[in-house]
């Protein structure tokens, strides 16, 4: 488990930073696009696009026959950023605090930005203690599992405690680093964690828990639940790829309309390429939920970027959620 202080939050941020002077390692076939993503249900659009064919398919509609597109599974951000500064991938699913930290740090460099939001996401703070009722009522030994100091959860966090606490870093010092299947199992088990901002399948499961409850959702913060995960490039890659930019982006959209039309087919695809204890019943039912957005259009994406330039962690504040993503959505109805 990792403790993420303040200082152990800036240093997440700063990743790409570390980075920029990786080599880059070039790619087996300069025909392959390989694409990391990470973890969780809300990747499942670019899982069914990858299943069914649908990268490729547009690939070709948009005169590219000979490209291939392979997916890699990498565990939080930072080597996801480290991936793709490093060279061994060409986009990464990442969340969208980290991209918007990464977009600022290489605006003179890399000129990573976004190529499309991949979902929309509720996030559920649990507790497996009966007295907290709230963010207040935390104790100062208690501590909150997210996945990144820079995750959406942990900046979620950060935002509440400031709106209900008065003070943004309040939870620093209290929160640890654990990926979704390992904070499940210890809030459950109730011994080292106190709380864990989840999302879904995770907080399917934690609903059905009678040891624990929710204390906090993401509407609860920001009013509507947030664009959790994106899809970022390197700006050379999608100025010398246009093409299979538009692609991606368009394979996407289909994949978005698969996921709505036929919501267990879907399932079934995400149970085909993620081990989980969730039934395909339980799957469906996750798809179908309308708390749960596949879009290539942001939300929230203002809403991150004002809170992280009021604390410093990005220099150089942002208009519009535009200036972070490449054209290619910008006619796209997002926040």
């Amino acid at each position: 488990m990792t403790n993420l202080s303040r200082r152990g939050f800036n240093g997440l941020a700063a990743t790409a930073a570390l980075t920029l002077c990786a080599p880059r390692l070039a790619r087996a076939d300069g025909k392959t696009v390989n694409i990391a993503i990470q973890y969780g249900f809300g990747y499942l659009p670019i899982m069914v696009a990858s299943d069914l064919g649908l990268f490729g398919k547009h690939a070709v509609l948009k005169g590219e026959k000979d490209a291939t597109f392979a997916i890699t599974r990498l565990s939080g951000s930072p080597a996801s950023i480290d991936a793709l500064l490093g060279g061994r991938v060409d986009l990464c699913a990442l969340g969208l605090p980290a991209a918007l930290i990464l977009f600022d740090k290489t605006r003179a460099s890399m000129k990573v930005k976004v190529l499309a939001s991949v979902t929309c996401t509720p996030y559920s703070l649990y507790t497996n203690n009966p007295a907290i009722k709230s963010i207040a009522d935390f104790g100062p030994d208690d501590r909150i599992a997210v996945t990144a100091g820079n995750s959406p959860q942990a900046i979620l966090l950060r935002i509440a405690a400031g709106k209900q606490l008065g003070n943004v870093d309040a939870f620093n010092t209290r929160m640890i680093s654990l990926p979704h299947p390992d904070a499940v199992v210890a809030l459950t088990a109730g011994k080292t964690i106190a709380g864990y901002f989840s999302t879904p399948p995770f907080s399917g499961f934690l609903a059905k828990d009678p040891q624990v409850h929710k204390i906090l959702t993401s509407t609860d913060i920001l009013g509507s639940s947030p664009t959790g995960a994106v899809l970022a490039a390197k700006g050379d890659f999608v100025q010398a790829n246009p093409a299979i930019a538009d692609a991606i982006v368009a394979a996407l959209d289909e994949a978005d309309a698969i996921i709505a039309s036929d919501p267990r087919k879907a399932a079934e695809i995400y149970l085909k390429q993620e081990s989980s204890k969730l039934t395909l019943d339980e799957v469906e039912a996750l798809v179908r939920d309308p708390v749960e957005v596949f879009s290539v259009a942001p939300n929230a994406v203002m809403a991150f970027a004002d809170f992280l330039y009021s604390q410093g962690d990005i220099k150089a504040p942002l208009a519009k959620w535009q200036d972070a993503f490449f054209p290619n959505i910008a006619d796209r109805k997002g926040s």
